[in-house]
C-alpha cells in the first residue's frame, strides 16, 4: 500500500503513555490502524469480557480509540484493518459484536 500510495510509513508507540496524538498527527497525512492478535476490550462497547475473546491490549485501546477520534475530528483520513476497523467503529460509538460467527446469517 505504502508503495503504491508513494509514502512513508511512520510506525509509533502503541501507547498513550509516550504518544503525543496532537504532535503525531501534524506529522502524517494519514492514518492506517492495523489488525492484531488482541481484541479491542468489550467494556468500550458495553459488553461484558469474556475469556473466549481473549487477549486484550488496553492500552492499545486507549491510544486506538482517542486517535480515531482526533483524527475524525480533525479530517485526517483514518484506515482499519482487522482490529484497526473494530477500534474505530467502537471510536464512533458503534457496538460490536465480539464472536460475529456466532451470529446468524442475515
Amino acid at each position: 500500500m505504502a508503495e503504491v500510495a508513494g509514502a512513508l510509513p511512520l510506525m509509533f508507540a502503541g501507547t498513550p503513555d509516550i504518544t503525543d496524538i496532537g504532535a503525531l498527527l501534524d506529522a502524517v497525512d494519514g492514518v492506517v490502524l492495523t489488525g492484531a492478535r488482541a481484541n479491542v476490550h468489550p467494556t468500550h462497547f458495553r459488553a461484558e469480557p469474556d475469556a473466549r475473546h481473549e487477549p486484550y491490549d488496553l492500552r492499545r485501546d486507549d491510544l486506538a480509540l482517542a486517535l480515531s477520534e482526533i483524527c475524525v475530528a480533525r479530517g485526517v483520513p483514518l484506515f482499519g484493518i482487522c482490529r484497526g476497523l473494530q477500534e474505530m467503529n467502537v471510536a464512533l460509538a458503534a457496538r460490536c459484536i465480539p464472536k460475529s460467527a456466532s451470529c446468524p446469517a442475515a
